[in-house]
């Protein structure tokens, strides 16, 4: 995972780039508000909080399914 930081303030500012990795969950805490997971470059621990989900900016893990594990 590369720390790619985070947006805040209505997507206008970006910060924690190469320090901080934010990634959204698939679950959402309420109808506003959405998880995210976290990590600090320079810890082993993988942190989660919610947040408002139209004021924040995580990265999105995507996943390909593969139908055939030999390929």
């Amino acid at each position: 995972a590369l720390p790619g930081g985070n947006c805040t303030n209505d997507y206008n500012h970006y910060s924690n780039l190469l320090s901080y990795g934010f990634w959204w969950s698939s679950c959402e805490a309420s109808p506003s508000n959405a998880w995210y997971r976290y990590i600090y470059f320079a810890q082993p621990h993988f942190y989660f909080n919610y947040t408002d989900k139209n004021s924040f900016g995580a990265s999105v893990r995507c996943v390909k399914l593969v139908e055939n594990a030999e390929e």
